[in-house]
Parts: C-alpha cells; structure tokens; sequence
C-alpha cells in the first residue's frame, strides 16, 4: 500500500508589519507538513495560511543545514484574505526529486503594492520511499475483435511493442504476449492491470507471467520509474505494422500511442487512414471517443462511445467512456448510470468507481459519494481521485477533520496540477477557514 504522502500539523505565528500600512499584509495559521513522504519522483507539499489582505505568496523550501534555496514558488495572482493553500512541487530548478532529509518551508505575502508581510516558518522533511513501476513496453486491452483476429482467448493485456533494449526486452517480453498477472496480481482487465502496476515498485524484480500461444510463461521484469518521460513507440510501431499488415491490436495500438503522447491530432490522422469500416467498428469508435475526449470534444466523444457500446454492450471501457464524456458534457445523471455500469463491467476499475463518486457529489448525494469513494479506496489504495472524493464526501457529511485530511491526501497525490488547484479553490479553502 502506498502509503499517506503527509501528516499535517499546525503552527500559529503573527506577523507584524514594518510599517504602519493598513495594505500591508499579515500571515497567521501555517499548516505545513512535518513530514511528507512519497514514492520517489512523487513528493509535493500543501502549504497553507491566513492573509489578513488579498496578497500573492511565495513560498520557499530551504535546505536544513546551511539553509540554502532549493525551492521558490510566487503565485501569480492574488488570493483574496482568508485561508489560502499552495501546492508546492518537492523539486529543485531543473525539475530534479528533492532529496530526502531535513528543509524548513517559510511563507511570505506580498500585496500588490509590494510589501512583504514577515514570514512564517516550520521543518519538514521528506522521505522518499521506493519509485512506482512503468512497464517498458505497450500494452493494449485484448478486446474480442483483437482476439478472434489472432485466435486466441480473450482477457489480459496484449502487448503490441516492447521498448528494444530494456528491461522488458531483456527479461524476454514479446510482442504478442497477453499479460494476464503483475506481481501475482492478475490483469485480466484494464482496470486490474492499472492496480497492479499502480502498486509495483520500480528498480526490483517482479513476476509477470504471460500467455505465448499454448505456453504460460513467468518472467522477471525490472520495472522502470514512472517519473520518467512516456516512451514513444511511433517508429517501433510503424515497423511492426508495416510487417504484420491488417493486425488490428497494432493498428489500433499506434493511434492509442500518439493519444498516450498527448497527440490528439496525430492520432486522427493516423485513424484517417484505416478502412471505413474498420472506423465504424467498435475499435474504431472506441480510439474515435478517446481522441475526442483528449480534445475535450464531450459531444463528438459520446457519440462514439454510445455507437462502440451498441456494437458490444459488455465492454467496460465503452461505458467508462460514455460516463466520462457525460461528465464533461455536464450530464452528471447520465454519467453516474454509465460508470455504474462500468464498474459493473470491470469491478477492478478503480478510477470508473472514483469517478463516479466525483459525479455523486456533484448531484450533492453525499452519503453514497462517500460508500462510493471508500469502494475505489478497497479496490486501489492508492487512488488520488478516490481520495479526494472520500475527503469532500466527510466533509460534506459532517466529519470535516478527517475529511481535510483525507483531501489534503488526495491533492498532495494526484498528478493533475490543474485538477489540484481546482479542488483547493472549491473544497479546502472554503471548508478549512
């Protein structure tokens, strides 16, 4: 279990002002993690306090011993006075994991006239423990169309390429493999692939074992760190398609990569070029709803992820798409029957469950936001959404100690800092005054 990234303690100082300005502004109630520990390549703190006038803040990370700057973070704008909170990144200039050991973080505002409030002080430390795992290589779910195509059972992840030269490589991964267990953890479907590798160490040797043909094989893979930069397998995958012409699973695993690339455009081009009806199939409506929703094309998505659901009404990852594309759209009614189903589909779907809490809340049915996100938690816990879902749902319900906590969990973990900034402004700010 990865475990809780901090322990929140308070410290109340009050500045007082050099100068006699009714605009210059004052600090009270530093919350600062005394300890913050995370998996290396992970590790961010939630620093919060009171401002006496609408300033921005800086917040600086010094080291202990010779109290030298290794992190400085100025908000670009003004919080408005009251409670203000800022997620710092644990890293250095050039984006490097701050070690672990022993820093101070001092916070000071700054009003848009220019004066400095005195700063508030507290310790922290960090402790990194071991990096999370990322597989060398790309695997895609084995739908039933990849599976009547290459004769084999269904279940398990198929894998399309594998990094040359790796460790998946060199502990003997091939394309055309099916994973059906990490770890001893089995990855019949998305959603328990996700778990298993969400919950692996990188830098150790873990099990995986594979279907090849009639064979079942278990080998020992060296994970990489998932804080390392996302592989791109485009020109791996243009030589396998160009030697195994007409495979669905690669065709499809190359949209599906510039998707992972964060290439929505290249990957509608790529699309462009399968056969009509290969488009209007459900593979094709299924990589048709991801490139819309990585434009953030709620309609378009839910369109082809209905049309994708028609032609196999057991795939679980057409009805997640259904309630995510419902909730961008603003049907939160309609998404929280959708990942109902999904979750029905693949209970092993973590993310499908916390989301559909996410939508729970938004509907302001609390007490089953709060069993919901609970649910995501047994299934995966390490789940930063189920964890913020779990955090606003106390909250909501009148346990609003644990529930900050839990919150603070969930932002300090998640790795959105879009997402993170939201949930401060509309759930921790107004609830921790």
């Amino acid at each position: 279990m990865r475990p809780p990234l901090i322990a929140v303690i308070a410290v109340t100082t009050i500045g007082v002002s050099a100068a006699p300005l009714a605009a210059t502004p004052t600090l009270s109630g530093l919350v600062a993690p005394r300890t913050t520990k995370a998996p290396q390549g992970h590790a961010q703190l939630l620093v919060g306090v009171k401002l006496s006038e609408p300033a921005k803040l800086q917040i600086q990370l010094t080291t202990g011993a010779d109290a030298r700057v290794v992190q400085s973070v100025t908000t670009q704008t003004d919080h408005p006075a009251g409670r203000a909170y800022v997620l710092v990144p644990a890293v250095d200039a050039s984006g490097f994991q701050l070690a672990a050991g022993d820093y101070a973080v001092s916070v000071e505002a700054i009003s848009p006239t220019g004066e400095h409030s005195k700063p508030l002080r507290a310790p922290a430390t960090i402790q990194l423990d071991a990096p999370l795992g990322r597989l060398d290589a790309l695997t895609v779910p084995l739908l039933a169309p990849f599976a009547r195509q290459l004769r084999i059972d269904t279940g398990g992840q198929l894998v399309a390429v594998v990094a040359p030269g790796g460790p998946a490589a060199t502990a003997g991964l091939h394309r055309g493999d099916v994973i059906v267990a990490v770890n001893g953890k089995s990855t019949g479907t998305q959603g328990a692939f996700r778990v298993a590798l969400s919950t692996t160490p990188a830098a150790t040797p873990v099990a995986i074992d594979v279907r090849r043909g009639a064979q079942t094989l278990n080998l020992s893979v060296t994970l990489q760190p998932d804080w390392t930069a996302p592989i791109d397998f485009t020109k791996a995958l243009t030589v396998a398609n160009r030697r195994a012409k007409g495979l669905l699973f690669l065709q499809y695993a190359a949209v599906r990569n510039q998707i992972n690339l964060g290439r929505p455009d290249a990957a509608a081009k790529l699309l462009a070029t399968w056969k009509p009806a290969a488009r209007r199939g459900v593979v094709g409506q299924l990589l048709t709803g991801d490139i819309a929703l990585a434009r953030a094309d709620g309609r378009n998505a839910l369109v082809a992820y209905q049309r994708a659901a028609l032609r196999a009404p057991q795939l679980a990852q057409a009805a997640l798409g259904i309630g995510l594309a419902d909730t961008l759209v603003g049907d939160l009614g309609g998404a929280v029957d959708a990942l109902t189903r999904a979750a029905t589909l693949d209970p092993s779907d973590a993310e499908a469950t916390a989301t559909r809490a996410l939508a729970l809340l938004r509907l302001d049915r609390t007490a089953d936001a709060l069993s919901t996100a609970t649910l995501a938690l047994q299934i995966d816990p390490t789940s930063a959404n189920a964890k913020i879902a779990q955090g606003i749902a106390q909250i909501a319900n009148g346990t609003v100690v644990d529930g900050l906590t839990v919150l603070r969990q969930g932002i300090t973990e998640t790795a959105d800092a879009s997402r993170a900034q939201s949930v401060i402004q509309k759930n921790l700010e107004p609830n921790d005054p």
